[in-house]
């Protein structure tokens, strides 16, 4: 049986189904042979036949007396053992039912958890150290020495050693030692391996800045609490300047002045940089490389003073920043003034009037002198002359073409920095996912290509500059694509900065990549200052087009470049439009869908609507009870507008009280804060408005209007008061251009939607509805003498006027004004308590304001039907017909009980 493998297999692990299964199919082949057995001493008793052959043992642990005497024992064996523990047996058994068993003779491996990996453990204390490098050979790890690019992981407790600052150069995740330890206490939870994610493995990476000792120079006080803060939460410590325990001191990129330090602080400086970066990549990056830009050379300074100071004798010094001023070189004064005065047309002859080789002479004018009365002389000469003012509009014509193309480079300059240092680094870093990058930057890149090529038009025509030259057309030639690109992006540009907000606040490594790229670059701005610069692109646009246009006029009226000019502002202007329409759009979308999910409870799910856009909203309190919209009397509604629907919602207030200890100190104070929330009632669709009543103002009614509405085919009156805090005639004319736009029609509708009618048309009295204790009845009274005659010719209602009424036409009058009534909801009167201090169950339906005078004036002979009341058919049929029901225009008299 020379050169089998012989597998003794403990008993509790072959009552595993899976490892069951592999044994059977193992057995099928040749040269495996499997011997069970449940104690130490059952292999010794089987172990016999087997002195040459390969013997592997499948045990359920690595741990126990069982374990340890089989190591033991058979530790010098030959050939060696090699014991197996069931994931790793089942790993090598898989898909190979036509081959033998592969594994590693002679070395121990209990699962696959780190199958395949090159890793290095650093750190003390050793004896640890010892048993980590034991458990990740148990694991099928491979050790290695040092850190090399091959390495997968590096497990350590030490930060300051040089295998962590290799692993950081080599970009080789580091983790705490102990995450051996913890993931060998999982060895049989065969689901937590499966779960185990990279974000849950960052659970054991050291901070950056473990055990670390910082301060913090040059920064706002501001912006040293942010680090601070920081610092603490990434393991680092605050210390001071003279600890002799400080690591690093921290400073600003932009700090350009040297520091007077001793030269073992200044090795310890480094920028902030530096800092956001080390959370960004979750290690400490190399500090050497993050040194302020006047490091080395004050460095040098100081090192070359000190040697001098050694060799005499002397004490060593610390080099002055004022020795390191280099002084810019650049042109003299009288070079500048010369320049200044040839640009004026000062000639040199007068220029050498003065000679600044003599002592200047009492009578003698200085050169700065010459100038100054040079250009005035030349200025009052020169306000009449038009040669002159189109030689300056010239020169002032070009100067704004430098400066378009300047603002187009810087503009193009910042394109490329979001896209490079931002967008391009976090696609590769990988540090948010694809979808939210995209959300994040959008179109960014094309914008950026148009602009680049648009930059590049402009510089080779400020290259070639000549009074011929027409800017205005080459700009113009990319307003197609602007017009193209710019709405998109500053449409959801609001999303886009909400996000980033958002993933600054949730991600430690997007915000820490944010602050250290802000840190390195030349920008001041963070990425959300930048991202709003196209928005603000647009009018300088305008501004420097608009003065190019006029300085080009000025120089030459027929300008080819004016039209293209004038072409150009019209493509910006509609880039503007058609950016503020894009935004308006989705603003309003968003405040659609809030106001109807959020803000009011009930609402129609139908409501909703890509084509429906929010208007207005205004605060009123119901005029009159109406069972056909749902309000009652004195009801707080809320009226939302849309495009084409108006809404009317009930207003409920929700009172938080909370109590506080009052002045009085015995009796607690008690504070409320007011909450309104919204219910739906009803909506109704615009072109059902057949006129709005302005009702005048007087020392009794104020704020009061009123719509006529055909609802669910029948005709209603939606009286209200508007709440103080609302201007009225802004309401109505909102509401007037709402129902006029909803009908295609101009704005001379308006005095046919609009009426004014005196407020006892509508019988409101705001004094009589506010008096306390007072019936329904007496609160509000509607009647229609005079309501009806000011909206019934909109609703082709006019009757023909009745010259008598006998006691007849009275019952028809009286019943034809009732089934009216019907169909204009009236309030209802109370018979005992106080209406709103009426439980529901003393309530009783009470008549309305005409039934009063149908009780006494109607004779029972006969009755009306529901088909006889305004219904659908006979209000459709309005105005085609001739017999129509139509009401009178007087009423009869009201008749009082005696």
């Amino acid at each position: 049986m020379s050169g089998n493998t012989i597998i003794f297999a403990e008993k509790s692990v072959l009552r595993c189904e899976e490892v069951d299964s592999a044994v059977r199919r193992l057995k099928e082949m040749a040269g495996h042979e499997f011997v069970e057995f449940s104690t130490f001493e059952d292999i010794r008793d089987n172990e016999a036949p087997y002195v040459n052959d390969d013997l592997i043992f499948l045990v359920q642990d690595f741990s126990g007396t069982l374990f340890d005497s089989i190591v033991g024992t058979y530790k010098r064996r030959i050939p060696k053992i090699t014991v197996l523990g069931k994931s790793y047996f089942l790993n090598i058994c898989e898909d190979r039912e036509n081959e033998g068993l592969t594994y590693n003779k002679g070395r121990h491996i209990f699962n696959t958890a780190l199958l395949g990996k090159v890793i290095v453990i650093g750190g003390q204390p050793k004896s640890t150290y010892m048993q980590a490098i034991k458990l990740c050979k148990y694991m099928g790890g491979q050790l290695k020495d040092q850190i090399s690019p091959r390495i997968d992981y590096l497990f350590t407790t030490n930060l300051r050693t040089k295998k962590y600052i290799d692993a950081s150069k080599f970009n080789v995740p580091i983790y705490k030692r102990q995450i051996v330890f913890d993931i060998w206490e999982q060895r049989d939870n065969a689901d937590f391996f499966r779960e185990l994610t990279k974000e849950k493995l960052d659970n054991w990476r050291p901070p950056p800045f473990e055990d670390f000792n910082m301060r913090f120079m040059g920064f706002s006080d501001e912006e040293a609490s942010q680090l601070q803060e920081e610092l603490l939460s990434h393991g680092g410590n605050i210390t001071p300047r003279n600890d002799p325990h400080l690591d690093f001191i921290v400073i600003p990129n932009d700090m350009t002045k040297p520091l007077a330090m001793a030269a073992d602080d200044l090795e310890k400086m480094v920028v902030v940089e530096w800092f956001w970066s080390c959370i960004q990549v979750g290690y400490r990056l190399e500090s050497q490389h993050y040194r302020p830009s006047w490091y080395d050379k004050l460095f040098e300074t100081m090192l070359e003073n000190t040697e001098f100071a050694d060799e005499s004798g002397g004490a060593s010094m610390i080099a002055s920043p004022n020795r390191l001023n280099v002084s810019k070189s650049g042109e003299t004064r009288y070079e500048l003034l010369r320049d200044l005065a040839l640009k004026f047309g000062i000639t040199d002859a007068e220029i050498d009037e003065f000679d600044g080789s003599q002592k200047p002479a009492k009578s003698r004018r200085s050169l700065i002198t010459t100038v100054v009365d040079g250009v005035t002389k030349k200025l009052e000469t020169s306000k009449d002359d038009p040669q002159i003012k189109i030689d300056k509009a010239r020169v002032a014509r070009k100067h704004i073409c430098m400066e378009i193309s300047q603002v187009e480079r810087n503009y193009v300059k910042i394109l490329h920095h979001i896209v490079s240092e931002y967008k391009a680094k976090l696609e590769e870093a990988k540090l948010i996912p694809e979808a939210e990058c995209r959300q994040i930057f959008g179109n960014l890149v094309e914008l950026c290509n148009i602009h680049s090529e648009m930059d590049d038009d402009i510089e080779g025509a400020m290259k070639t500059w000549s009074d011929s030259t027409q800017l205005g057309q080459m700009i113009g030639s990319y307003g197609e694509r602007l017009l193209k690109e710019y709405p998109p992006y500053i449409n959801y540009l609001e999303q886009s900065l909400e996000k980033v907000k958002t993933l600054t606040e949730k991600s430690t490594k997007f915000r820490a990549f944010l602050k250290s790229t802000q840190a390195r670059s030349t920008y001041k701005y963070d990425l959300v200052d930048m991202l709003t610069r196209p928005v603000q692109q647009l009018p300088r646009y305008l501004l420097l087009l608009k003065d190019l246009r006029s300085k080009t006029e000025v120089m030459d009226s027929e300008h080819p470049d004016i039209p293209h000019l004038d072409a150009a502002l019209q493509i910006i202007k509609k880039v503007t439009v058609e950016v503020n329409n894009a935004r308006g759009k989705a603003e309003n979308q968003v405040a659609l869908f809030d106001l109807l999910t959020k803000e009011i409870s009930d609402c129609p799910p139908m409501i909703l609507s890509a084509q429906r856009r929010f208007v207005a909203r205004y605060n009123c309190v119901g005029l009159d009870a109406s069972a056909c919209l749902g309000t009652k009397l004195n009801d707080k509604l809320c009226v939302v507008l849309f495009n084409d629907i108006l809404m009317i919602c009930r207003r409920r207030s929700s009172r938080k009280v909370t109590r506080q200890p009052s002045d009085r100190g015995a009796t607690p104070g008690r504070q409320s804060s007011k909450k309104e929330s919204l219910f739906y009632k009803c909506h109704f669709s615009l072109s059902k408005v057949l006129n709005v009543l302005r009702v005048k103002e007087t020392s009794e009614v104020k704020r009061c209007i009123s719509i006529a509405i055909n609802h669910r085919e029948q005709l209603s009156l939606f009286t209200h008061q508007i709440t103080k805090e609302e201007d009225k005639e802004s309401i109505l004319t909102t509401l007037c251009d709402a129902i006029i736009k909803d009908r295609d029609g101009d704005r001379e509708m308006m005095k046919d939607i609009i009426t004014e009618t005196e407020h006892g048309a509508l019988n409101i009295n705001l004094k009589e509805i506010n008096q306390p204790g007072a019936t329904t009845a007496k609160k509000m009274k509607l009647t229609l003498q005079k309501g009806l005659k000011k909206f019934s010719s909109k609703a082709h209602l006019e009757p023909s006027e009745p010259t008598s009424l006998t006691a007849a036409d009275r019952y028809d009058s009286d019943v034809s004004l009732a089934s009216i009534s019907s169909n204009i909801s009236l309030v209802q009167t109370s018979t005992g308590l106080p209406y709103n201090d009426t439980p529901s169950k003393y309530r009783s339906p009470l008549k309305n304001g005409f039934s009063t005078v149908r009780g006494f004036l109607s004779v029972k002979k006969k009755t009306r039907t529901n088909k006889q009341i305004l219904d659908s058919s006979t209000f459709n049929a309005m105005d085609s017909s001739e017999h129509a029901f139509q009401p009178p225009k007087s009423l009869p008299p009201r008749i009082s009980k005696k």
